[in-house]
């Protein structure tokens, strides 16, 4: 039963996320994020918050990496070690993307991320 409060505590968070960034901008979001103290119900687990976001992102109009990695980090805002990492790629075509890191080790949004992707920022 707490795993399906999780992947419904996720679900919404998502919602928010996207229905956020549609109406305000990401530096609003971000402020939304600091000011953000929720606690969800067995968060302290990464591989399980990474399968709530990936399952329940399927269900989520338009859920980018970035809402994705923005959940993640709302999920675990009490882990310093947690860092939402934003890259372009490295070849020619325009192309951007989100993941999370832990210790310099990607926990969601691709394990090859940091080889296809020029980091800009992370935080």
């Amino acid at each position: 039963m707490s795993k399906v409060l999780l992947v419904i505590q996720v679900f919404l968070l998502l919602l928010f996320l996207r229905l956020m960034l549609s109406v305000r901008d990401f530096s609003e979001t971000l402020d939304w994020m600091k000011k953000c103290n929720t606690s969800f119900c067995l968060s302290d687990n990464l591989i399980r918050n990474k399968k709530a976001i990936e399952f329940s992102s399927k269900f989520v109009p338009n859920c980018t990496c970035l809402i994705q990695a923005l959940a993640f980090k709302v999920m675990r805002s009490s882990d310093p070690e947690i860092m939402l990492v934003i890259g372009i790629s490295k070849t020619d075509q325009f192309e951007s993307h989100a993941w999370i890191c832990k210790n310099d080790k990607i926990v969601l949004g691709g394990e090859d991320s940091a080889t296809k992707f020029t980091k800009l920022v992370a935080f």
